[in-house]
């Protein structure tokens, strides 16, 4: 029997490490928190493009940690400050690529987002963390919500090329 016939139906062939880690629930509520803190200071949702840049900088440990906690700091700034960090960018956004499709995909059929032409839209006011929520969820949401207000002062061209994506 090969690795993928022993492998659960449910999991589609992928890693128990990677369905956990990149759980459609959790993923898809990290999308609804950028969108709806880009709606939230801008007139748009995020755009399709922008999408792709949100799990590789919310789910990569390092990176969410050092993402700053105030919003004042820009995509640039931050992406001056850890050339480390989006050295590799390009391979994390293109690794991300399926996880990415399937968060927004279980987003839209749980009605949380929809697509207003090529924008990402929150459909609903994201919850805000509580304390018994755990430390690294809390983070990643924080994240989302920092990514999000990041795209309403950039265009996402000028995002990819600061970041090494697609160059």
């Amino acid at each position: 029997m090969s690795q993928a016939e022993s492998e659960p139906a449910s999991t589609g062939g992928r890693a128990p490490e990677a369905v956990a880690l990149f759980n459609v629930a959790l993923t898809s509520e990290l999308f609804v928190n950028a969108c709806w803190h880009k709606q939230q200071h801008g007139v748009r949702g995020l755009s399709w493009p922008a999408a792709f840049v949100v799990l590789p900088l919310t789910l990569h440990p390092l990176t969410r940690a050092t993402l700053p906690t105030k919003s004042t700091v820009s995509l640039a700034g931050w992406a001056v400050r850890h050339p480390d960090l989006i050295a590799d960018m390009d391979h994390r956004v293109a690794t991300m690529v399926t996880p990415t499709k399937r968060a927004i995909r279980h987003g839209i059929r749980a009605g949380r987002l929809r697509l207003d032409g090529t924008d990402l839209v929150a459909t609903a006011r994201p919850r805000n963390p509580t304390k018994v929520w755990p430390a690294e969820l809390t983070e990643a949401v924080r994240a989302a919500r920092i990514c999000g207000r990041w795209f309403n002062v950039i265009e996402v061209q000028s995002a990819f090329e600061l970041l090494g994506i697609g160059s």
